[in-house]
């Protein structure tokens, strides 16, 4: 059994590991300790973040216009079946304004296209979002987040779950058997308190 003394010595041996470890990562992440800060977290938590940055060429003007989106992280496929209901979510911050591109910052998945694509500017705090997507065919299913200007964003909790709603949904009826007005939609959308639920956004620097 562990004394409140090997408590106490367990995390001191942490505190020097930890110094260790971000004085290596200065050697080679220079200015940037809100970065180190960040990886640290993610280490210790056993968990993974991201982060898309694009700047200008050291010495180089920024440019005016950006025509090719710089970065850009696309997600493992996942295999989805038709009639499964898929629900997105995550958090997002955007620290500086993305700059030389209307589009700034986007997500889209292969269900709902660019067309249907979530989009921010900037800047901005952490926050949530979500997706839910109907899946019309058997089908692989990636999420896309890109940076398509300068500047920076930061996702965390990022979430894909595919499931089956339950009961069938009916889209065809037969005109003496038609539900009554809002009936169907209400039926359609029964499984939404069924949806994953999340936790609350806790406040973050």
């Amino acid at each position: 059994m562990s004394t409140e003394a090997d408590d106490v010595q367990a995390v001191e041996e942490l505190g020097k590991a930890r110094d260790a470890i971000v004085a290596e990562l200065r050697k080679v992440i220079v200015g940037m300790d809100d970065v180190i800060d960040e990886m640290m977290i993610a280490i210790f938590a056993r968990g993974h973040c991201l982060r898309l940055v694009a700047v200008p060429e050291a010495g180089a003007d920024p440019p005016r216009v950006v025509h090719q989106s710089p970065v850009s992280v696309i997600s493992p496929s996942i295999p989805v079946r038709a009639g499964q209901v898929v629900h997105i979510s995550g958090i997002l911050r955007i620290p500086v304004p993305t700059t030389a591109n209307l589009d700034g910052v986007t997500l889209y998945d292969t269900l709902g296209g660019a067309s249907a694509a979530l989009r921010w500017h900037g800047p901005q705090g952490w926050q949530r979002f979500e997706l839910i997507r109907d899946v019309d065919r058997d089908r692989e299913f990636v999420v896309r987040i890109t940076l398509n200007g300068l500047g920076e964003v930061k996702v965390d909790d990022l979430r894909v779950v595919a499931f089956d709603p339950p009961g069938p949904v009916n889209s065809s009826t037969s005109a003496g058997n038609r539900p009554r007005s809002g009936e169907s939609r209400r039926s359609a959308l029964d499984f939404l308190p069924r949806l994953p639920k999340l936790r609350p956004l806790q406040p973050r620097n």
